[in-house]
């Protein structure tokens, strides 16, 4: 079984330090946002992590933009970028992002998380079946509950270009069953109840988000979460190399195809993992690590 690491990409901008009273800065910033996003992307490029999560943050930058940015400053990451329904209709994302696919090898996948959606059933599946539509067709004319199309698709150079693969994250493992046609990667939370959800995956891949401090030593990793403010009764995995390797290794065993980590550090974490974890995840039995270089 495959196994793909991702790693979060926050869009939202670094605090800036505090001067001390009666003290002033006049000069410009050296930063924007994008700088910083740009360094988050570049660090899973290097590391060999096969793509970037940029979920929606409403002080951060909107994730299909973010997405075209990280696309447009690597040649084989992923990115899937969050779709909210306050973002996009899904005649509005599809507009948007058949020329990310066009131009970026089809590098780009969505993301949607319905548990916070008004009636997140019915709108979920009316999105999906929408956003097919007018990506796989023309004179497409839609008059849904929620949302709807008249005339529309794509044709000409926009014609043929590869459907962003679809990731939905469902609260639990129960929910793994009820999840809509077309999904190719399902994020349920990690509970403890992962081989329940594979059971009931249908050919999907599932998918787990986990945050990571990995250090040379156990210690040092402990010493470095708490003062990250890293909750390790949550499920992060906390240690050293070999630790988080083997942490790594059980999620895949039990079933998670598809692991986004969340970096204590957004920068400095990602290097570590892809200079010393990585190494330790190289491919055993039936396991085949995917990785992208540049």
């Amino acid at each position: 079984m495959t196994l793909s690491l991702a790693v979060l990409a926050d869009t939202r901008p670094r605090t800036p330090h505090r001067l001390a009273p009666g003290v002033t800065d006049v000069r410009r910033p050296t930063t924007s946002p994008f700088t910083e996003l740009s360094e988050r992307g570049r660090a899973p490029a290097a590391a060999g992590l096969q793509a970037v999560l940029v979920p929606a943050d409403p002080d951060g930058v909107d994730p299909l933009v973010a997405a075209a940015d990280l696309l447009r400053h690597s040649r084989h990451l992923r990115v899937v970028a969050e779709v909210a329904p306050e973002i996009a209709t899904p005649v509005y994302a599809a507009k948007l992002s058949v020329s990310l696919q066009r131009f970026h090898a089809g590098r780009l996948d969505w993301l949607l998380r319905p548990d916070a959606w008004p009636a997140p059933a019915s709108r979920l599946e009316e999105w999906i079946d929408v956003a097919r539509a007018v990506w796989t067709g023309t004179g497409v004319t839609i008059d849904g509950v929620h949302h709807g199309v008249l005339d529309g698709g794509f044709g000409g150079a926009l014609a043929g270009q590869p459907l962003p693969r679809l990731h939905v994250v469902r609260g639990t493992r129960a929910d793994a069953a009820t999840a809509p046609d077309g999904t190719d990667v399902l994020h349920v939370s990690l509970d403890g109840g992962l081989e329940d959800a594979s059971r009931s995956l249908g050919g999907r891949v599932l998918g787990v988000e986990v945050e990571v401090v990995a250090r040379p030593t156990a210690e040092q990793a402990h010493r470095d979460a708490d003062r990250l403010g890293v909750d390790t009764a949550t499920g992060a995995l906390v240690g050293s190399w070999d630790d988080v390797a083997a942490g790594l290794d059980a999620l895949h065993q039990r079933g998670a195809g598809h692991v986004t980590i969340v970096p204590a550090e957004p920068v400095a974490d990602v290097y570590r993992l892809g200079e010393h974890v990585l190494p330790l995840l190289a491919p055993a039995g039936d396991r085949h690590l995917e990785v992208a270089r540049g």
